[in-house]
């Protein structure tokens, strides 16, 4: 997901983006859609897990959040440090 994001953003900056750019985005796109679908299987695994657990994965990712590290950010650098 983190690549098909990364390949979105580098043909929506390609000077030369035409109409194949414009359908491989789409198809980037659509094979990004399964991901965030799976977001509310994971909320329902969320429940399962201790009330602690969950309070320690929102205060590690606050920081992220309060800095607007977005996604592609956070792979590039921040995961590598965890």
């Amino acid at each position: 997901m983190i690549g098909a994001a990364r390949q979105i953003g580098e043909l929506l900056e390609s000077p030369q983006f035409g109409e194949s750019e414009a359908s491989e985005v789409k198809d980037l796109a659509r094979s990004i859609l399964p991901h965030v679908s799976d977001c509310d299987g994971l909320a329902i695994m969320v429940e399962s897990v201790p009330e602690g657990t969950v309070g320690e994965v929102l205060e590690a990712r606050a920081p992220s959040r309060a800095e607007g590290i977005d996604l592609l950010r956070w792979a590039e650098g921040i995961r590598q440090q965890a």
